[in-house]
This record gives C-alpha cells, structure tokens and sequence, in this order.
C-alpha cells in the first residue's frame, strides 16, 4: 500500500542552515489558542435623552447646524447624508427625502416628520437660491461632515454634554455623545413607539437586520413591561399619601424611604430595591401580607 505524500517546507533555521519541516510538525507546534477567533466587542450605542437635547438645541447658536442635528434626529441620516443633501432632493408635499449614495453607494427615500415641515420651510426660504441646504463658506460647495462635527461638539460642550470615555491608538479623545448619536437616538426612539425593526431597518438604511437589531438591546419596551409585571406591577410614583385598596399596586411617593414608609408592601418594595431581602424572598412576605389582609 503506497504512502501518503508528505508536502515539506524548505526554509533557513537560526544559524542560516537549510532546513525541511513537514506540514504535520508545523501543525503539532502550533498553539491552538492562538487559533481562536478574536471575539469582538457588540458596543450598544448611546442615545440622548430628552432633557439631553433640549440642553443640546438651546446651545446650538448656528441656524444651519439647529436644521442638520434636526434632520439627523428626525430622519435618521449620517452626517455625510446631512452634509451634501440638496433641496432638489427634498419634497415636503410628500414629506420625504431623497438619499443620494448612501453609506454602501445606495440610495434610499426617508420619512420627514410633520413637526419638521415649517422649520425646513422657513429655512429653505433662509437659504434663498442655493443648491444646497447646508453650504460652505465657497457657496457652490456642500459643507464637509467634519466641519458640521466641529461645530456640534461646539454645541455639545456649551450644553455640558462632552463626555469623554475613552482614547484612540492615535490619542485623541472618543466622547460618549457624537453627531452618530442623533441617529441611534432616532431608532431608539421608534423602537420605544413600537416600530417594529423591519420597518427601522428600512428607515436606516441597513442591509442586514443584525446591524438593526443592536438597539433592542438599547430600549426593549415588552422586556420592560414582563420585568415589571415580575416584580409584582408596575410601581407608580405620586406625591399622593393616600395609600391603595388592597390587592393592587401601592402608590409611593418620590424619594420616599424606609421611615416614611406606611404601608407594610410599600416597606417591602424599598427593602427589595435596596438589596435586604432577595425576590424570592419578596414574593413569600407579600404573599403573605395579602393573606392577612
């Protein structure tokens, strides 16, 4: 029975000797966890809450940036979308937007709220005839997306929201909040409304629903819904010192603490926010609260 061929390597060891090494060897000296495919890191992308950009749009001074973070935040475009967008894209009878060569050399039609209508029309009427909605300083030209970034973290700053959190290989410092932000703000925010991510997928622009799926990891209402419904309804807080009938949800009052606390499941609830007792262990108690009652 023949042999099986062994292929070798000819190559020169550390004295600069000729030397063959059979592919079997090389194999039996590698270290396997080298091997291993480096896991990436899934980053779950930050979002601006509501008081986060009202704090934002009184800070923004510059007409022209005010429309670009609205238009980002309302329609869920990237920066180079924002900067080179032309009013000959732009129909607001039909209330929607042209994307022209998108990220990945697509095009694609975005949605433009009610609300943004007159502001984009007072605007265009403040721009008079250029071709474009946000120009630079030549006129003829769109304004570069690092001259829009420059200025919103102008805004950002003024607003207190300049956050850093990290440094690049280069050393430059990554902040928290970036222009990228509005739009993860957007699809959060449709997401919370019940948007269903099919329908955001297409509103972003994403060729692949895994791309989309990352901002259920951000806001997922009916996850939120089950765990309150878990740990015994959904507790409503009031100024209200009226305590509840028995068997439903007790109102307690904001900042209210273990002192002030009446009711004895309201007593129960602080003990398990604060870590005392387990869930298990909250459960039972109240179980047993609404027996005697």
């Amino acid at each position: 029975m023949m042999q099986p061929q062994q292929f070798k390597i000819l190559h020169y060891n550390n004295t600069g000797q000729e030397q063959e090494t059979s592919i079997e060897d090389i194999k039996d000296g590698l270290d396997k966890r080298k091997l291993r495919r480096k896991r990436t890191r899934r980053k779950i992308p930050s979002v601006l809450t509501k008081e986060h950009l009202t704090k934002l749009f009184n800070a923004v001074e510059s007409p022209s940036l005010g429309v670009a973070c609205m238009i980002s935040l309302f329609c869920g475009l990237r920066i180079a979308e924002v900067s080179k967008l032309q009013w000959q894209d732009i129909d607001l009878d039909k209330r929607e937007l042209k994307v022209v060569c998108g990220k990945g050399s697509k095009d694609r039609y975005c949605n433009i709220p009610e609300q943004a209508v007159p502001i984009l029309t007072k605007y265009k009427r403040f721009c008079g005839s250029q071709a474009y909605l946000f120009s630079s300083q030549k006129g003829d030209e769109p304004k570069r997306p690092t001259t829009i970034s420059q200025e919103y973290m102008r805004a950002l700053s003024k607003a207190e929201l300049t956050i850093q959190v990290a440094v690049s290989k280069r050393g430059t410092p990554m902040y928290k909040y970036s222009f990228h932000t509005l739009r993860h703000t957007y699809a959060t925010y449709l997401l919370e409304k019940g948007v269903e991510l099919i329908y955001i997928q297409k509103a972003l622009g994403h060729s692949d629903m895994v791309t989309t799926q990352i901002y259920a990891h951000v806001s997922n209402p009916e996850l939120r819904k089950r765990i309150d419904d878990a740990f015994g309804g959904k507790i409503h807080y009031s100024d209200n010192k009226a305590q509840s009938k028995p068997g439903k949800a007790t109102l307690m009052p904001s900042q209210l603490t273990l002192q002030q606390a009446t009711d004895p499941l309201q007593v129960l609830k602080l003990r398990l926010v604060s870590g005392e007792i387990g869930i298990d262990r909250y459960h039972k108690l109240a179980r047993l609260l609404r027996e005697t009652v």
